[in-house]
């Protein structure tokens, strides 16, 4: 039988020979249960991210959402799966009036960041102030779709950060394999379960995983 070699710093009370399915996994209600895309992790992880929530699971951009005389990303109200990424502070900033906004920051597809507002108009939710910004680096084009994510950023007071993510062409394979070894750091993932201790960022955890890919 083939010897198994594990990283090091995996306590050997924590090793096995092949990972086993968690039991009683708990995701938190504020955490979406849908895997979180490798290249949202890393900027978060360059970012000091935490609380990601997927907003949009398909955000199809339209003519209007890159129309310079528009300045807006729209997000319909029947594809918004969820507002409790919004704390009470900011609701009420919301909904006092549709010029008053949320500071926010967008990370574009290539890393660029901007800075803009989150708004409540009549008919939903738009980013705008600076969303000017971002037609203008050419990022995007009418047609494409994304999943809009948003997570806060820890270091700059929790504020909130939109990002539409763009499909990875890595192995995303690791983060199965991460969350049945029990390694994903809890800053990314809510996972109530142990944690080792060696494990404190995205680099340990790939450092774990690059066991399964070597099998």
């Amino acid at each position: 039988m083939e010897r198994v070699i594990f990283p090091a710093g995996i306590p050997r009370k924590q090793r096995t020979a092949r990972p086993q399915p968690l039991k009683n996994v708990t995701w938190g209600s504020r955490f979406p249960k849908d895997p979180i895309p490798l290249w949202l992790l890393k900027k978060m992880a360059e970012l000091h991210g935490v609380e990601p929530v997927l907003i949009v699971k398909d955000k199809v951009l339209k003519e209007t959402d890159l129309a310079p005389s528009q300045g807006r990303l729209f997000l319909p109200p029947s594809q918004v799966l969820t507002k409790s990424f919004l704390n009470g502070v900011e609701l009420a900033i919301l909904d006092s009036h549709p010029v008053v906004g949320v500071g926010a920051a967008f990370i574009g597809i290539n890393s660029q960041r901007f800075n803009l507002e989150l708004r409540k108009w009549v008919n939903g939710l738009v980013l705008t102030i600076g969303w000017k910004q971002v037609i203008a680096s050419k990022l995007y084009k009418v047609g494409d779709k994304y999943p809009l994510w948003c997570f806060r950023l820890r270091n700059e007071d929790n504020k909130l950060c939109f990002a539409l993510v763009p499909e990875s062409l890595e192995e995303e394979k690791w983060y199965e394999d991460a969350i049945l070894l029990q390694a994903l750091p809890q800053d990314h993932v809510h996972v109530c379960s142990p944690i080792p201790d060696e494990v404190k960022s995205l680099a340990d955890v790939e450092e774990v995983a690059s066991y399964f890919s070597d099998q």
